[in-house]
């Protein structure tokens, strides 16, 4: 099994076509491997003809799927808003739903495009830790002092201990804090992972999340910078404008539209850019750049 990674992923209708992107380039520069795809979907939102459509515009000797259907009434009382939908819950069920003969997985959002080989980031030793993931830089600090955390990670990009995980249970804990602490969660299941994990993940290059953020803060570490070189995983997450919207400006967007358009979704169209917003972002950016 030394070339076959799982991969999990989840999605809802208006992602598909962003999750169809990440999984075309995953597959076009990780050739060496078969991954073994665990797509979480909402049995009542997503139509089965769509993701027949998605599953078989793939070589299956490059992925295959496992479609596992989740209904989001077992998440009713979760919180959720605007920007983060109860299909980000999902992968709260990764350990139980995947075989147990695997002991770790990947977690991929679908706003992402992976730019080079993933084998070395599944190799990473994670045997002491819950998971491993990119800290996130962009959290203000009031989230972190509600978690009772100094270090936050992102959530888009998680190499899971499903052994650890399954051993210690802590996927129920995920459960409990979810519906339990409600008052301290800002960022929905990320900071439930967060609040779970604390002082027992480990931190990755940048490179294997690198975020929005990363692209216009002011005080750039060597890592960072050399993330922005040579960036693994691209996450398109909020600030500049999404590469799916009409106004982007991301610059990195050229990656996310080059697979776009070696996907089955090629021909999707563009959403409205929410001009205003991704100007204040801007905006304010270049205020602390400036300061």
């Amino acid at each position: 099994m030394d070339n076959i990674i799982p991969i999990a992923c989840s999605a809802n209708s208006s992602y598909l076509p962003h999750l169809s992107t990440m999984l075309t380039s995953l597959v076009n520069n990780n050739k060496d491997v078969l991954f073994d795809c665990f797509l979480f979907i909402n049995k009542k939102e997503i139509n089965t003809s769509i993701i027949e459509k998605l599953s078989n515009s793939f070589n299956s000797k490059a992925i295959r799927f496992t479609i596992i259907n989740i209904s989001s009434e077992d998440f009713y009382d979760f919180k959720v808003s605007s920007y983060i939908s109860i299909e980000s819950y999902f992968r709260f069920l990764i350990p139980k739903k995947l075989p147990l003969e695997y002991k770790k997985a990947l977690y991929l959002d679908a706003d992402m495009v992976i730019n080079g080989s993933l084998s070395e980031l599944f190799r990473t030793n994670i045997e002491n830790y819950d998971l491993a993931a990119v800290e996130d830089l962009d959290i203000d600090e009031n989230v972190k002092q509600k978690l009772g955390v100094d270090c936050y990670f992102n959530a888009g990009l998680l190499l899971l201990n499903l052994e650890k995980i399954r051993n210690e249970k802590l996927d129920d804990e995920w459960f409990n804090i979810a519906i339990d602490k409600q008052s301290i969660i800002t960022y929905n299941d990320q900071c439930v992972l967060n609040y779970v994990s604390n002082h027992k993940w480990k931190k990755l290059h940048p490179k294997w999340n690198l975020m929005t953020y990363n692209t216009i803060q002011k005080d750039k570490s060597l890592e960072v910078l050399e993330a922005l070189a040579q960036p693994i995983i691209i996450h398109f997450n909020e600030g500049l404008g999404r590469p799916w919207e009409t106004i982007c400006f991301h610059p990195y967007k050229y990656f996310y539209e080059f697979y776009r358009s070696k996907s089955v979704f090629s021909n999707y169209k563009k959403k409205k850019g929410r001009k205003k917003y991704i100007i204040k972002n801007i905006l304010l950016s270049l205020k602390a750049l400036s300061e």
